[in-house]
């Protein structure tokens, strides 16, 4: 199967790229200018990094439904713009703060505009076939590693000068990708596809009936699963490093830079290689299990080399990843799929906020030497085993054997939005036949 690449596709990678690239410039300075804005060390803002960590997640969580659900209304590209230059705002006060409150309120509000990655999902979607769409989604995740790869590292050499620096830095590449959405970025939903908007159901894990979702709780556990148990012993990488190994953060960077790239070649490169050869459902099973192996590995590392040999053997686990996501497309109609997106944006970061506080908790308490047990593999272990149910959810779901049908949405209202190529004025909305 041959896939071609259109203008669309290159612009929504672009897109997201932006957002991705922006978010990662301030991860690591925001510590410094914690400790700059209340005066206190590093570890006495504790609570106030947390927070800050947390509340951007929890308004994801709150909102992405409802982001979803504007853009099946309204269409894509205008979610997008909002969601960019809101973000570009939310920089340019983050820059300025003063105080924490501001910086919480600003990271709230950022939270709440996440949606841009929700609509690039639903985006992608309209633009591309069915049998295309995990190749899709793997370029879009190899494009969102590399963001989140390069934001950081340039947020680091600009922190170095000024704290404040890679914030500014952030609210350009924002305002940038506003402006190149603005003139480049079509629109993916027709108008006669579209639906009025409405409250009811835009709230977070709920699917009401007749919406056009037909999503099942075994398809959602296959999903919740999977990110919970990556993500366990994610925060407890550094420590783990140090107390295994004797790890520098030097040490860690070069160890991190590495399985960054390699990510955004396996997620681009295998997923474009593999799922082709191998189907969607036989690439799921693929990826998860190789989650399964390499995060057992992991945490029955004994030397650095061992660590940096799993690296290779992990990327075939992003395969499934792209392949899971579309097959889960299937199960919404096209007018639904933002709504669909919001909905798995939320259950993906709920898994993400509450993981780490397991991961952390698991490490502290079976890492000591003095402790009754010291298993401080204990996270990757017990994420494997997450992962493990993960793929035992996707298999009795019916996930990897029956074909997905989407039910179609009650068709109440479609909702007719003025686009660029039309005179701006009211909206009009028509009553279905």
């Amino acid at each position: 199967m041959k896939t071609r690449w259109s203008a669309p596709h290159l612009f929504i990678y672009v897109t997201a790229f932006l957002e991705t690239l922006g978010a990662g410039l301030g991860a690591p300075v925001l510590p410094s200018l914690l400790e700059q804005i209340t005066g206190k060390a590093v570890a006495q803002a504790g609570l106030s990094y947390g927070l800050l960590i947390s509340i951007y997640a929890i308004a994801l969580v709150l909102t992405s439904k409802i982001v979803g659900r504007l853009s099946d209304a309204y269409g894509r590209r205008p979610v997008i713009l909002l969601a960019l230059a809101g973000t570009a705002i939310d920089y340019l006060v983050a820059a300025n703060a003063q105080s924490v409150w501001v910086l919480l309120i600003a990271r709230f509000i950022a939270g709440a505009l996440g949606g841009t990655l929700v609509v690039c999902n639903a985006y992608l979607v309209d633009v591309t076939p069915p049998e295309q769409r995990a190749v899709r989604f793997g370029v879009l995740k190899g494009v969102l590693a590399a963001g989140m790869t390069l934001g950081p590292m340039l947020g680091g050499v600009l922190g170095a000068r000024d704290v404040r620096a890679p914030f500014w830095v952030a609210c350009a590449v924002a305002a940038l990708g506003a402006l190149y959405g603005a003139l480049f970025l079509p629109e993916s939903l027709k108008k006669e596809e579209r639906r009025a908007f409405s409250l009811k159901g835009a709230y977070p894990f709920t699917i009401p009936r007749g919406s056009g979702v037909s999503v099942s709780f075994g398809v959602l556990a296959t999903l919740l699963l999977f990110e919970f148990g990556s993500t366990v012993a994610m925060p407890i990488t550094v420590l783990y490093t140090q107390l295994r190994f004797g790890w520098t953060p030097g040490d860690l960077g070069v160890y991190l830079s590495i399985g960054g790239l390699l990510a955004i070649a396996g997620q681009a490169g295998l997923t474009r290689l593999l799922v082709p050869r191998l189907g969607e459902r036989a690439a799921v099973v693929l990826g998860l299990s190789v989650f399964v192996l390499t995060l057992g590995l992991t945490g029955l590392t004994q030397s650095a080399w061992q660590l940096y040999a799993i690296l290779p053997i992990a990327q075939f686990g992003f395969v499934g990843i792209p392949a899971l996501m579309a097959l889960i497309s299937r199960y919404a109609t096209s007018r639904a799929q933002g709504e669909l997106a919001g909905l798995l944006v939320a259950v993906s970061t709920g898994a993400q906020i509450l993981s780490p506080l397991l991961g952390t908790w698991l490490f502290a308490e079976f890492s000591t030497r003095g402790g009754a047990l010291f298993i401080p593999g204990l996270p990757y272990f017990v994420g494997a085993a997450i992962v493990a149910g993960s793929l035992l959810a996707a298999a009795t779901s019916g996930l990897l054997t029956a074909t997905p049908v989407a039910q179609e949405a009650v068709p109440t209202a479609i909702a007719q939005v003025p686009t660029a190529a039309q005179p701006t004025g009211h909206v009009e909305v028509q009553a279905a036949e």
